[in-house]
């Protein structure tokens, strides 16, 4: 019992030594000196849409590239050229609704689309997009129609796919489900 009073002892003294150093060791959070900014720049939407919910850069660094409210991906060509369409769901151009509003965003989104998410991979040069309504879609580097490559998994529909993003080195693409239960236009 001396013996383990003895070892106690030397243990507390050290914890109690280990301590002291900790605390004059420099803290691992340290104070990041900013300067103020000096300019600031605003991109404005096209008219009638809103947005934007997720930003991306190609390869190349053009862009960025947002969603919107009518399910289109817009790209920044520079103050000349303004916001083009880049990629879109099929139903963009097949339903007039989507491209002519008759009503809001929050009535016509189910039908036309609403890409919340997108990430480049950057060695192949695609877009992928996270749809809230439409799921996880594609389209190539030079735009366009986006290809549907998810709606679901394991028989389970997506509600509200969100964010995404894509592993560089693998290709690999993740993306989250916001809800199992009620989709965008119910949250």
């Amino acid at each position: 019992m001396g013996r383990r009073g003895f070892s106690s002892t030397w243990l507390l003294l050290l914890v109690g030594f280990l301590a002291v150093v900790v605390s004059l060791l420099p803290s691992c959070a340290t104070e990041i000196k900013t300067s103020a900014t000096e300019w600031s720049f605003r991109l404005l939407l096209p008219s009638g849409v809103t947005g934007a919910e997720s930003l991306a850069f190609d390869a190349r660094g053009q862009g960025p590239y947002t969603g919107v409210s009518d399910g289109r991906v817009l790209k920044w060509g520079g103050s000349a050229v303004g916001w083009t369409t880049f990629a879109h769901h099929a139903n963009y151009r097949k339903l007039t609704l989507c491209t002519v509003p008759v009503a809001s965003s929050e009535e016509t989104e189910s039908l036309c689309g609403r890409p919340l998410g997108l990430a480049f991979h950057l060695k192949s040069g695609d877009l992928y997009i996270a749809d809230a309504y439409k799921g996880l879609m594609r389209v190539s580097p030079d735009g366009g129609e986006a290809e549907v490559l998810a709606t679901g998994a394991g028989g389970v529909p997506f509600n509200f796919v969100n964010g995404i993003d894509v592993d560089q080195a693998t290709g690999d693409v993740y993306f989250t489900d916001s809800s199992l239960t009620y989709p965008r236009r119910y949250i």
